[in-house]
């Protein structure tokens, strides 16, 4: 029998309708894997039939398998260039990618063949803010809510891009809207409170930071399942032993330990549960508490009666702007690592600062918060000598670092938070951009500088030169989105000021 012969059979035993229904009931069963082979299957028979490349596309989407969802969404569009439902999931698996260029092309499409689809607006005003294009963003999603006032993930993307112009008020009212109309959906009361924070709204905004544990990228990361209650911050736990859980960041841990010396203080027994390269240095709070690694089992962790997650305490000590714990220096310097770094540094007449001016790749907000070295040039070319505080460099500034016979690379002995605090005790100051790094010389009480985007993180507050968390610290913040250059004006200015240089 031909070949064919063979393929008509098969097609008249699979009509496409039969196709499509047992395609739909693997997706109801959430059977992605098994949707996309079928779909595959269909695509055998009815190789022309775009709908069937569409629906394997958002069967791999739904796997999170973007560049398999990407490849059929344009084998799609190749066989039916209008087709409006292709373009926007296009759009959204690019955007997943980080591909925002092309994820704003494919949307725009969309739009150009729906035009009077409220979410599609939506969808563009959010890959506008990925793009940090916020004025676009603002039209697009005011947009989507003209058309339709019930699309809250419109409201959403406005917020997002008022929030981007640090006009927070705004951005409080699109988010307050978008919690009454789903209440039920945590991203928009978790958002409100980065928002509330900012402003220094701490009473509001704590509470509702509680909400982040409900969100996809909390829900992605799950924490231990203890065997202890939670503590509600209202029990009384004096004399009990509370096992204080870390999150997010390093600059995170060092910033919110301080919380476990108020707790001791009040009679409670605390474990202080962190990453190991913080132990020996988060030790040196006080001495009767217990600093374990995090990176064990809930079973071999010390015993106790009750946990907490770190972040958490603000809200249970209410704390606000002006009753922050804000001890000028509560973590020490081991004094055998210090006189360590004074017998390894070169006696010199000249300052003596440490900088750091980028962070990890990883971090969400990296692209706002680091800058290249040659940004530094008018601060590097002062009579001052420099300590690069930072363990990661990228190969873009290490081909630079020689321009700079005064900038000091000690990388290779930076090996613990330990070695970085014997370092610092031995300089005049500290410049750096948001990251551990700044909490870590703040947290020791040495002068810092750090220098802040223009949309900074919440715990920086806003309009402010100081910081309530650290008296040590004066902030340094651009004037406008990506507007480095006023920044290290002002630096420059100040370090001649400081050191007549």
């Amino acid at each position: 029998m031909s070949h064919t012969a063979v393929s008509l059979i098969a097609t008249s035993r699979r009509t496409r309708e039969a196709l499509l229904r047992q395609g739909a009931a693997l997706m109801q069963a959430n059977q992605f894997d098994e949707a996309a082979h079928w779909y595959g299957l269909a695509i055998d028979d009815f190789p022309d039939d775009a709908h069937f490349y569409y629906c394997k596309g958002v069967a791999h989407h739904q796997e999170r398998q973007f560049l398999k969802a990407i490849d059929c969404y344009c084998a799609a569009l190749q066989i039916k260039i209008d087709y409006a439902d292709a373009f926007e999931n296009l759009s959204d698996a690019q955007a997943e990618m980080q591909m925002f260029d092309d994820a704003f092309l494919s949307i725009s499409a969309a739009i150009a063949l729906r035009p009077n689809k409220a979410i599609s607006h939506a969808r563009q005003a959010q890959v506008l803010v990925q793009q940090e294009r916020f004025e676009l963003a603002i039209q697009a999603a005011t947009q989507a809510i003209k058309l339709d006032g019930t699309t809250t993930t419109a409201y959403m993307a406005r917020s997002n891009a008022y929030r981007g112009l640090a006009q927070l008020d705004e951005s409080i009212a699109d988010l307050r809207i978008a919690m009454k109309l789903k209440p039920e959906n945590p991203e928009y009361e978790y958002n409100l409170s980065f928002d509330l924070l900012l402003a220094g709204n701490f009473e509001e905004g704590w509470k509702h930071y509680e909400k982040r544990f409900q969100t996809k990228n909390f829900i992605n990361n799950p924490t231990l399942p203890m065997h202890r209650p939670i503590w509600d911050g209202v029990q009384d736990i004096t004399g009990k032993t509370l096992l204080i859980c870390p999150e997010q960041g390093l600059g995170d841990q060092i910033q919110f330990a301080r919380y476990a010396v108020l707790l001791q203080q009040r009679g409670v027994q605390v474990v202080l549960s962190v990453e190991p390269c913080l132990i020996q240095l988060l030790s040196s709070m006080h001495p009767d508490i217990q600093v374990v690694s995090s990176h064990q089992t809930v079973n071999s962790l010390p015993a106790h009666d009750f946990y907490i997650t770190m972040m958490s305490l603000p809200r249970i000590f209410q704390t606000l702007v002006g009753s922050i714990p804000a001890t000028p220096n509560y973590l020490k310097v081991d004094s055998n690592i210090s006189q360590q770094w004074r017998q390894r540094m070169t006696p010199t007449y000249r300052p003596k600062v440490g900088i750091s001016w980028s962070g990890s790749t990883t971090h969400i907000n990296d692209h706002n918060r680091s800058m290249t070295i040659d940004m530094l040039a008018p601060v590097l070319s002062l009579g001052i000598d420099f300590h690069i505080l930072q363990t990661e460099i990228r190969p873009y500034d290490e081909a630079r670092l020689k321009q700079w016979p005064h900038l000091h690379d000690w990388r290779s002995q930076l090996s613990s938070f330990n070695e970085t605090a014997g370092l610092v005790d031995q300089l005049d100051l500290v410049i750096s951009v948001d990251t551990s790094v700044a909490h870590l010389t703040s947290a020791l009480g040495k002068p810092t500088w750090v220098m802040l985007p223009f949309a900074p993180d919440f715990r920086w507050l806003l309009d402010r030169p100081d910081s309530p968390w650290y008296p040590s610290i004066t902030l340094f913040r651009q004037p406008e989105a990506k507007a480095w250059v006023p920044v290290i004006t002002d630096i420059t200015h100040s370090l001649k000021n400081k050191f007549n240089v």
